[in-house]
Parts: C-alpha cells; structure tokens; sequence
C-alpha cells in the first residue's frame, strides 16, 4: 500500500515538473514523424524511359512517382553505371532528365532513393547494336574507307575517303540516317511496324539548298553533316552503284528536332503556253517549280507529263519547247504524292553560338541581300540594329525581330508591295512581305535565314499561296518561324494553336506545303531573249519563263496547286 502510494506521488510530481509538458509535446512530435512516415514512405516506381535505345550523351527523360521533390542523395544508375552530378538536369517527384553516361551499356535502368531502388526498366545503347559493314570493296562500287571525324554535330565538315567515288559529283549523294518519327518517343500510330505505321524513310541526303557538297574527287568528299541528321550508317551513292555503310556519330547539342503528325496528300499544278507567234527557230524554256523535298517533306512520288530536259536544277525543272505553231497548245501537267510532317523544334538559347563558319556557302548565300531579299538596304539595317540592340545570340536576335514584326505589321490579304521595304514604312504587308522582311532583317545583323515559299492547306481541300522563313542555328540546323500565322491571322478553319504566336517561332504545322526554301537564282539562257518572272508565285525564283529572240509573242497560264485528296 505504502509503495503504490509512494509511485502516485512520483507521478504527480513528474507531471507538476515544467519540463513535462514540452517533453510530451516533443514525444508526440517524433511519433507522429514515424508514423507519418511508415505510412507514406514509397519506394520509386519508374512507368517509362524515353527514348528506350539511345546514344551516350543524349537525355533520357523517366517518368514515375515516387522520386522525391527534389535528388538530394538520390541517383539513376544504367546497368550498374552512375551518371555524374552534373549530368542530371531535372528531377521532380515523377519526372528525372539525365543525360545518359558516356560508358554506359544495355540493360536495366534503376532509380534509388534512401536505399529504396525501384523496378528496373530495359535501356538499350544504340551504339552496341550490330551495325553491318561491308568486308572490303566490290569491284567498280564506291567504297568508304574512313569517315573524319567520326563524330560531330550538324554543319561539321566532314572528310570522306575511298575509292571509286567519281572524278566530278555528277547526281552523287551521300546518305545519311535522318531523324525520324521513329526515334522520339511517339505513341504507336506513329512508329514503324506497328498496326498503323507510316512509312519513314531509311536514309536522306539533305537539302541541294544548303550546299553541303564542298569538293568532290574519285577518292574523296568533304561535305557537312545535314541538317535533320542522326547517328548511323553513311553510304555514297552514285551511277555505279552504292558503297558500303560506315558509323557515324550526331551529337545533340543545341536541342532536338521532332517531326511528327504525318499528313498524305495528292496535289496538281501545272501550265499552258498557247498563241504562240514565232519564226522557226524560236523556244520557250519554262522553269517549273519542284516540290521541296526534305524530312519535313518525304516518300516523295510524281507524275510528270512531258518528261523536264533538267529535272533537277537548283530546286526547279526546265522544259524546252520548239518547232512552235500558233494553233498548238503547250502544256505542263504534274502530280505529286507525298507524306508532310509537322516539324517541332526544342531549342536551350544559352547552347546557341553565334560562331558561324562565315566561309560556308551555306553562310555566305544566306547572310546576304538578293533579287528579293534587300537586306543590305540602309532601312533594314538600321531598323535591325535598333530591335536586337546588343544581343548577340542568333536565336534570341531572330526572336527579337519575330516579335517586331508581329508588333509592327498589319496583315492585308490584298498589299501589292513592289518592296518589302514598303511595307515596312506603311504597316500593312501580306505573308510574301512577312517573309521577306523577316529574312532581310535577320540576314542583316548576320543571322542566316531564307524566304520559304509554297501553300497553306486548310478548309475542304483549299490552298493559299502563301510564305514563310527559316532561321539556320549552329550545330542544329533550320528553325521554322511564321510571323503571320503567329500573330494570330486567321484562314477559313486552318487549324489553331493555343499559343500561336510561341508556336509559330520553332514550331511548324502539317498544312503548309513548301515548293523553294530560299530565293532560287536562275540566269538567262539567250543573253537576246526575254525572261519573265511570276510575281508572289508559290516558287521564290528569278526567272519563270524564257522565250528566245525568235518569239514575238506568245500567252501563258500558270495553274495554282490544288489537293487531289489528302488523307
């Protein structure tokens, strides 16, 4: 009796204590902390890594939950392989970007998060994958023998030796792996050999417009990498046939280009030549545009009636007419079939180098003023220097004056501006005048960049002619840019963006059709004919039509490119 006495007054004394109530409160505290976290701790789960097979150095973007807001002593390991501190560019609790370790292999990727690793998901590094090679040369075939350097970005300038190449280029290309819908991650409607698959092409040679052929010899080529390049098999193609495959490596540097959203499409166009009036000897030459074919624009098919004399000249086709009779009609009928993908661009501005290859024809061609392009005049530089001030950033220059543009212009369907300069003192300019002053302004200040000329397809089948520019950025390639769709013009039920003036600088949809990407310089045939040049026709070009000095007169009709059918 007397003990349990004893204890109750220990009991009362220990709660009278001011030291009870602030230990019971930190007691409670700590039990709470530990139930709370037995209750919510998680270990990390991963649902997906993007891509699933990649090269060393790209990024890899897991999503998941259960990462933890921030990486604190957490980490990604690729089959066992830890990647450096700096190479993690982002981590939320369901999202981690790392750039993928240099020696990494194939196998399981795993996040681990307070000794908590998650479940593993497959990755495998392209680079191990077999890449088949030929054993040694065939007789007569073109044969590479090395590739220097093995690896770059595009635009590098690369040297490539062998044998059996051709003393002059003539139609030789080099191919190269293209970027493709394939590769960036994109549901299965969109991916090769599934159910709904689109075609994507195996291999690309790049754009004639971006004069990537610097010199070519029967045992060497140098050329750089074109645009819209990825890591892969090169192979040389020529009319002996085709060399073996060699490796080479594209670094990621700047940012991604995604090509997605494919379209079909059937289009016609064509012209008519009539009331010919001409002594015997006379011709006309008709320069007829050709589709722009580029990544953007693939699995290209056409139908030509008659067949061209040159069917590839600088982007266009030349047919010859003679023995011409007033009574006889002359036409020109083409059909195309072809697959247009939307282009999306992703861009780090503080990766942009300003540091062009200023003796690049590439550079030189596109820094400089035109037939259409007067970025030399005295209004252009002066109004340039003003809107990008002391930036020196190419990217954030051409941003600056995509921006000027949308403040400044007013779209009128209906301007007739001889000069895009015009336009820039009214206010009042169409696509054609946005395009142009777009590529003046920018080429002024040094940055490279080109009309893009071709149609907008939108409501049941319609087209517009319309135009658009492009801006080239080192170690990348070409970024689209419309200012006349990004500031918020509207065409029948074209298509609308959320943001459409962030979208249309970077960004480009699968409804325009794009015929010449740049101003197409041709020159005259007969220094005693007479050429004619389209105004604001669906091609950039400086001569159309050429009649000799044995053609007194004649009338022509050019048709306007209509959809067939598109799917």
């Amino acid at each position: 009796m007397n003990s349990r006495k004893q204890l109750l007054s220990r009991l009362r004394g220990i709660v009278r204590h001011q030291a009870f109530i602030p230990t019971t409160i930190f007691v409670g505290l700590v039990a709470i902390l530990v139930v709370s976290a037995t209750l919510t701790a998680h270990p990390p789960v991963i649902e997906s890594v993007t891509p699933q097979v990649g090269y060393p150095g790209l990024v890899l973007l897991i999503r998941g939950n259960h990462f933890g807001p921030s990486r604190g002593s957490s980490e990604v390991s690729f089959a066992g392989d830890r990647p450096s501190t700096s190479a993690y560019l982002e981590w939320t609790n369901r999202r981690i970007s790392v750039r993928i370790p240099e020696n990494a292999t194939s196998g399981f990727v795993f996040v681990t998060k307070a000794n908590e690793r998650s479940n593993g998901v497959l990755f495998t590094n392209k680079s191990s994958l077999p890449v088949i090679v030929s054993a040694g040369p065939k007789p007569g075939l073109p044969f590479i023998q090395s590739i220097t350097p093995a690896s770059g970005t595009v635009g590098t300038l690369l040297t490539i030796k062998g044998q059996n190449f051709g003393s002059v280029r003539g139609q030789g290309k080099v191919y190269f792996t293209p970027t493709s819908v394939a590769d960036q991650g994109l549901p299965a409607a969109q991916i090769p050999n599934s159910p709904n698959a689109s075609p994507v092409a195996d291999r690309f040679s790049g754009c004639g417009c971006d004069f990537n052929y610097v010199n070519w010899t029967d045992h060497e080529i140098n050329m750089y990498v074109p645009d819209g390049a990825s890591s892969g098999n090169v192979t040389v193609a020529t009319d002996r046939g085709t060399s073996n495959s060699a490796y080479f490596e594209v670094a990621v540097q700047v940012g991604t280009k995604l090509y997605k959203d494919r379209r079909g499409y059937q289009i016609e166009y064509g012209m008519q030549i009539s009331k010919v009036i001409a002594d015997p000897d006379g011709t006309i030459d008709v320069w007829m545009p050709a589709l722009s074919e580029d990544l953007s624009q693939r699995d290209i098919q056409r139908v030509l009636s008659p067949e061209p004399l040159w069917d590839d000249f600088r982007g266009v086709m030349r047919y010859l007419f003679d023995n011409l009779k007033p009574d006889t009609t002359y036409s020109i009928d083409i059909t195309y079939y072809f697959d247009r993908y939307a282009v999306e661009t992703r861009i780090d501005p503080s990766k942009v180098s300003g540091a062009y290859d200023r003796d690049r024809e590439l550079y030189r061609v596109y820094t400089s003023s035109d037939a259409l392009v007067p970025s030399n005049d005295p209004i252009i530089e002066s109004t340039a220097r003003s809107v990008v001030g002391s930036e020196k950033n190419p990217y954030l220059m051409a941003l600056a004056i995509y921006d000027y543009l949308i403040d400044k212009l007013h779209y009128d369907a209906s301007a007739t501006s001889e000069d895009p300069v015009e336009s820039l003192t009214s206010g009042n300019a169409d696509a054609y005048d946005y395009a142009l002053l777009f590529t003046a302004l920018a080429r002024s200040v040094g940055v490279p960049t080109r009309p893009v000329a071709g149609y907008i397809v939108y409501g049941d089948k319609q087209t517009s002619r319309f135009y658009w520019a492009e801006f080239y950025v080192k170690d990348f390639g070409w970024v689209p840019v419309d200012p006349v769709l990004g500031s918020g013009v509207k065409f029948g039920d074209f298509p609308s963006v959320p943001d459409p003036k962030s979208y249309y600088f970077g960004d480009i949809d699968n409804q325009h059709i794009a015929f010449s990407r740049g101003v197409i310089q041709l020159e005259p045939l007969d220094p005693h004919g007479k050429t004619v040049r389209k105004k604001r026709m669906f091609s950039l070009q400086t001569i159309h039509e050429e009649a000799s000095s044995g053609v007194s007169s004649y009338t022509s009709f050019w048709q306007d490119a209509k959809i067939v059918d598109w799917w």
